[in-house]
Formats: C-alpha cells, structure tokens, sequence
C-alpha cells in the first residue's frame, strides 16, 4: 500500500501561557499526521510579542505561519501582528485567541492578521486553519458566505463598482466606529444607514460588519494603516 508523503508546514507560537502552548503545540503535530494535510511543526514557542521577535530575528528558518493570542504581557497580538507586518510582510498570521467579538475581528483583519479561531474549535479546525493560511494567505471563514470566501481565496475578486458614498462607509467601519457614529460622521439617518449597509452587503454577498471590513481591505478600498485604536461594536 502506498503512502502520500506530505511536506512540512513550520510554525511559531506566541502565548503567554506556557500549559496551553505546550499542549496545542503538541497537539497540532499529531492531529496534522493523523489528517491528509501537510505535517506541522511548531518550531518556536513564545510567551510575549517581545519574545517572538526576539526569536523570529535569530532563527535560522523563519516558520511559514505565526499562531499569536491577543492577551499578553509587553507586546500584546495586535501589535505583534504589526511588527511582523513590518519585518516579515510575508509571513501568514493566525490569531488564536479567547475573544470572539466582531470589533477585535475588525481589528485582527486591519492589523494585517491573515485569520483568527477562537481557542474552542477543534484541534482539526485549528489544523485547517494553519494549512489554509500557507496555501491560500486567508481563514475568515465566518465573515462571508462561501461564495464570496471562495472568490477571495482564489484571488478573482473582480474591482467592486463602489461608490465615493459606500466607500465612506467601509473606511468609517474600518475605523471602529459605531452605526450611529458612522450615521452622524456621513450626515444621514440611521435608516438610510442601515439601507445603505443592507444593500451593499447583499451586493458583495457578506454577511456582517468584520466581512464587509475584509472585503475592502481585501480589494483597498480600505488601507491597513487605519487608526483602529479606538475601536468599539454597536
């Protein structure tokens, strides 16, 4: 019988407790022998932002996909992802994390993240979030439907017809802000907000907020420079 013999993917993890990384770092290798994917190998630990750089700047082989949490002491996720944006423009970002709240998937996605997974998916989700970033440079699977997922993994996002107004709007959702400020800022009511949203997210075909982020980052409409400091959710 034969045996597919399948190719390494290299990773790094950052996260400040030592318990969970061992053990997802473990974890990881085994459940990646046990799927028909490629083998993954966390090669470098770290507890903190600082630590990561420190280790990524010495490390003879730079791993294909940094797992990085959001909490941590020093240098926290965001502005790790940053610093590896600048350094390693290259290098695909998973954000692994607690938080489930759209307003940090917003911030995940304009700090240059390539995706994120809440730490209660499954060891086989977390497998295929990794290849999937190494292979395609994305996992959101949650912020748009398939079809949309699909044209902007395959890289055929067609140049959107947006108008200076549904620009607007993507930049100020980009930025943190909430319906109602959006609505004041754009100088309309939050009905024709709220159309304003509704048709264009049955235009692009996404289904929430961070999706319609993703998407005009995706296409720059929106650049990752954004301040999104101040972020908050409705």
């Amino acid at each position: 019988m034969e045996t597919t013999s399948f190719p390494t993917i290299h990773v790094a993890y950052c996260d400040d407790h030592d318990l969970i990384r061992e053990g997802v770092s473990d974890i990881i290798y085994k459940r990646s022998l046990m799927m028909p994917v490629d083998t993954i190998v966390v090669d470098i630990q770290a507890r903190d932002g600082v630590e990561l750089i420190e280790k990524l700047s010495a490390a003879a082989r730079l791993p294909d996909v940094c797992m990085v949490d959001i909490n941590m002491p020093r240098m926290n996720g965001f502005d790790t992802i940053r610093e590896i944006r600048s350094r390693w423009p290259q290098m695909g970002v998973l954000v692994f994390t607690i938080f489930d709240l759209e307003q940090y998937v917003i911030r995940m996605i304009m700090s240059g993240a390539n995706g994120y997974l809440v730490k209660n998916s499954g060891a086989e989700q977390l497998v295929e979030a990794i290849v999937a970033i190494h292979k395609t440079g994305m996992y959101y699977p949650d912020l748009a439907t398939k079809h949309f997922y699909e044209r902007i993994r395959s890289g055929q996002v067609p140049e959107p017809e947006i108008s200076a107004t549904e620009r607007q709007f993507l930049s100020h959702l980009a930025a943190g802000m909430r319906y109602d400020m959006v609505a004041q800022k754009m100088g309309i009511s939050m009905l024709e907000l709220e159309q304003l949203r509704d048709e264009l997210s049955t235009r692009l075909r996404v289904n929430s907020r961070a999706g319609l982020v993703l998407f005009a980052v995706q296409t720059g409409i929106v650049p990752l420079e954004i301040d999104t400091s101040g972020l908050a959710v409705q």
